[in-house]
């Protein structure tokens, strides 16, 4: 029994000395754990004995019997004692769920203010993103809102550009095409004059109502409407043409012609002019030039396409083949044809510039069509009128 007590106070020492844990530096949970999986083994005090191997056998039975009831007797003494050391370990254990727990939530607790602050730094970028890109937004609109405005209202403030910079390489050099095959300026503007009682028509000389040529060249026609103080707007995609027009003072802008025809408000133009611009086109550009010409004409307003006539023989199998640019004849039924289908009222042809080729007496019928096919106008004008 002596023995017996000195082994409880032993073990009840220790035992206790476990409660001292939270005296103790603990780097982690998991020393914790170890200490108390160590306690654990301790906790049933007096529930042992001492191993009975090295008793002889004759007195291992009466050694066994005394064990036991030894074991029996402490029993009683010990059971408050291992009731505590149970209580103690099974606190040490919740202690250790705890810190487990508090670490982990420190853990994510410190991943979760790490993720916030990068959220936080994303989100400033995204703002000042936002930002430059409502900037850039604006810049934009204003820079559109100033070249429509330029377009349509400010025909005051010479040549504006806005064509690629890969189309010019070749301006100059189509400019002396001009000047040796297409006639001398003065000739051209003598030319253009006879279509000036059809602007007295349509109302335009003495009014407002702006007169757009589209192709406008070398700007005789231009030139020949600001003498008669008709306002008038050029188009055209050579810029050294375009250029030569703003030295003389005329309204010229470097453009695409149907491009520039979209831009335009409905009913807003008096009169659409091209001389010798249709030859040049596709088939669907040439559409489109009529659809929008007739839209952005104002009633009783017109337009005039002048272009090689190919029912002049000569015209159609050489003449217009001088200019490499040149697409397609097209004979005068088929453009008429397109302006009626696209929606013109009353739409003309007029016949231009006769053949220098001396006529034949006409006594035969052969004379007759020699004089039709060879010496007949060289050029026509469709004459489109919207109602």
């Amino acid at each position: 029994m002596a023995k017996i007590n000195i082994e409880s106070k032993r073990r009840r020492r220790k035992t206790e000395s476990i409660d001292l844990v939270r005296s103790y530096h603990v780097s982690n949970v998991s020393e914790l754990r170890e200490m108390i999986v160590t306690a654990s083994a301790e906790v049933y005090v007096g529930a042992e004995v001492s191993s009975r191997q090295k008793v002889p056998t004759p007195l291992r039975r009466m050694v066994l019997i005394v064990s036991s009831a030894v074991a029996f007797l402490t029993g009683f003494i010990t059971a408050k004692q291992r009731r505590f050391n149970t209580s103690i370990l099974q606190a040490l254990n919740e202690i250790a769920d705890l810190l487990d727990k508090d670490v982990k939530g420190r853990t994510t607790a410190k991943h979760t203010q790490e993720s916030e602050a990068v959220i936080d730094e994303l989100q400033k970028q995204v703002e000042a993103l936002t930002a430059r890109l409502a900037l850039q937004e604006k810049r934009s609109a204003d820079l559109l809102d100033q070249l429509k405005g330029q377009m349509l209202s400010s025909l005051d403030n010479g040549c504006i550009r806005c064509t690629d910079e890969n189309m010019h390489q070749y301006d100059g050099l189509y400019l002396d095409f001009e000047d040796r095959f297409r006639g001398s300026r003065e000739l051209i503007k003598e030319r253009v004059r006879e279509y000036l009682p059809l602007l007295k028509d349509a109302g335009v000389v003495g009014s407002d109502r702006c007169v757009v040529d589209l192709g406008c060249g070398r700007g005789e026609w231009l030139e020949l409407l600001k003498e008669q103080g008709i306002h008038a707007q050029g188009i055209d995609l050579n810029r050294v043409m375009v250029e030569m027009c703003c030295e003389r003072g005329l309204h010229v802008m470097e453009c695409d012609a149907v491009s520039f025809l979209r831009n335009l408000p409905d009913a807003s133009v008096g009169v659409v002019t091209g001389f010798h611009i249709v030859e040049h086109l596709s088939f669907e550009l040439l559409i489109e030039m009529l659809d929008e010409a007739l839209r952005v004409l104002t009633p009783g307003g017109f337009a005039l396409f002048e272009t090689p006539n190919p029912q002049n023989l000569i015209v159609g199998s050489w003449y217009f083949y001088l200019d490499p640019t040149h697409r397609n004849p097209l004979p005068s039924p088929t453009l008429k044809f397109l302006a009626e289908a696209r929606g013109f009222s009353r739409v003309e042809i007029i016949n231009l510039h006769l053949s220098d080729i001396p006529r034949l007496n006409e006594v035969s019928e052969v004379a007759k069509r020699f004089n039709e096919y060879y010496c007949g106008p060289m050029d026509y004008a469709l004459v489109a009128w919207r109602d």
